[in-house]
């Protein structure tokens, strides 16, 4: 018997060449993963295009933790949007 089967979930893309962080839930078992991005139509990170202009990239698993949910897949891309982490600013006591 053979069978589809799809899982729809959502990542944060944490380094500009492709290093993303996702619910290791929404990958288990996978034979095939795709990341969906949408098109950007500018400069800014926040210039994309309507619905339906994206891309869609292959992703390999790059390891995955059950007890944590979390998984890290990776994309063959460069200068992706990233979710900045850390402190930007210096940070006061108080």
């Amino acid at each position: 018997m053979l069978a589809r089967e799809h899982a729809i979930g959502s990542g944060v893309i944490l380094a500009s060449d492709g290093y993303i962080v996702t619910n290791a839930h929404v990958v288990e078992g996978a034979h095939q993963i795709q990341v969906v991005l949408p098109e950007r139509n500018g400069s800014s990170p926040f210039d994309i295009f309507p619905v339906g202009k994206r891309k869609v990239l292959e992703a390999k698993l790059i390891g995955a933790d059950k007890e944590t949910d979390l998984a890290v897949l990776k994309v063959d891309a460069d200068h992706l949007n990233v979710l900045p982490l850390g402190v930007t600013r210096s940070v006061d006591p108080g």
